[in-house]
């Protein structure tokens, strides 16, 4: 037999261990993690941060920002440029408000007008208080137009006048400042102011020291109608100064008033009646 043409065998191969095969297709050696089948998260084929995707996203503060600079410009009202000041505050310190020189314009503005409004609260406070008592003094003084129609504050000894209140009162009750009717005496009518008794001081002395003064109507009520209050047959009432009508009317004055104990109507002035 010829040798010619035939290839002499090789090395034997030895077979791969039954414990060890190929991965499947897709997956990486050594157990390593699956590719991910949707693709990377964003096409980026140079593996380099995105710069500016976090600014894109981030707001602007446009609003806030505006906000602060036209609060800041309100000088006309108390407290508001301390508020766009605070706004415009934060707005720097946020750093999302563009442009930024008009927030530290805001800045500058609302401290500037913060400050003209404290230096000026006192004269602003005492302008407020003084319209507001010229305005409650003024209505007071002839609450309905009418010019029959007074404040009690405003009554003196020998005027005649009606009032509804009053007359509502109990006997030994006292009323405060109020609308009355002032009238002739020679009209029908329900009261009189027999004597005024005025309280010194620059401030409200507290209701003790007024029902203390009161006692000085008894005294003056021999003095205009003749004979003691224990042996009259009227009766006596008062007006008394309250803390509102102290402040705002500049009410000092305790009004005495004599009517008739049944209240019927007076035809005249009860001066020297001698009962």
């Amino acid at each position: 037999m010829s040798d010619q043409g035939l290839t002499p065998p090789g090395p034997p191969v030895e077979p791969e261990p039954p414990w060890r095969t190929d991965p499947p297709a897709g997956r990486p050696p050594h157990g390593g993690p699956p590719p991910d089948p949707y693709g990377p998260a964003y096409d980026n084929p140079y593996n380099q941060p995105m710069a500016g995707l976090g600014a894109a996203r981030r707001p602007a503060d446009r609003g806030l920002g505006w906000t602060g600079f036209g609060l800041a410009m309100t000088i006309c009202l108390p407290c508001l440029p301390l508020v766009g000041l605070v706004i415009a505050i934060i707005t720097l310190a946020r750093g999302k408000f563009e442009p930024r020189w008009l927030a530290v314009l805001a800045v500058v503005i609302g401290l500037t007008f913060s400050a003209v409004q404290a230096l000026l609260a006192p004269d602003m406070i005492e302008a407020f208080r003084e319209g507001v008592e010229e305005g409650i003094e003024a209505g007071m003084e002839n609450p309905d137009g009418d010019d029959d129609t007074v404040l009690s504050t405003k009554l003196r000894t020998g005027d005649c006048f009606n009032d509804a209140v009053l007359k509502g009162l109990d006997e030994e009750e006292t009323a405060d400042a109020g609308e009355v009717e002032v009238v002739p005496c020679d009209q029908p009518h329900d009261f009189e102011v027999y004597a005024t008794i005025v309280v010194e001081g620059q401030r409200f002395p507290g209701n003790k020291v007024i029902e203390q003064r009161i006692q000085e109507c008894v005294p003056a009520f021999r003095k205009f109608v003749g004979v003691s209050y224990q042996d009259s047959r009227y009766e006596i009432y008062q007006y008394l100064p309250n803390r509102r009508s102290w402040k705002y009317a500049d009410d000092r004055t305790i009004s005495c008033v004599i009517a008739h104990p049944k209240l019927k109507k007076l035809t005249r002035s009860l001066r020297n009646v001698r009962r």
